[in-house]
């Protein structure tokens, strides 16, 4: 009986990764220790950022020292808002068309 070579196939399967450091290579080292660290900062870094941002607008100083911050949310905020403006758009634009169509039909 002879055994012929095996596949690239199977010896990749073989080979392949395998297990949650697959997960945490591709995406640049995250580990889970990393992802439950920012699980509890969000909350309290959330509120920190929305008393400072109040309190930016009469603060002068303050409100130079978060520029970049607010700017940064902001930016992703307007991006949220447009991305929902555009699916809704879409949706709207979807139900008329089957509105159009059912009323063909009939």
């Amino acid at each position: 009986m002879t055994r012929c070579a095996p596949s690239l196939k199977a010896l990749w399967i073989a080979n392949r990764p395998t297990g949650p450091h697959v997960l945490a290579e591709g995406i640049g080292g995250i580990t889970d220790t990393v992802l439950h660290l920012r699980s509890l900062v969000r909350d309290p870094i959330k509120e920190a950022y929305g008393i400072s941002k109040a309190m930016a607008r009469t603060n002068e100083v303050l409100k130079s020292m978060l520029a970049p911050v607010i700017d940064f949310y902001a930016a992703a905020a307007k991006a949220a808002a447009a991305s929902r403006k555009a699916n809704a758009a879409v949706l709207l634009e979807a139900e008329r068309k089957a509105k159009a169509d059912k009323a063909s039909k009939e």
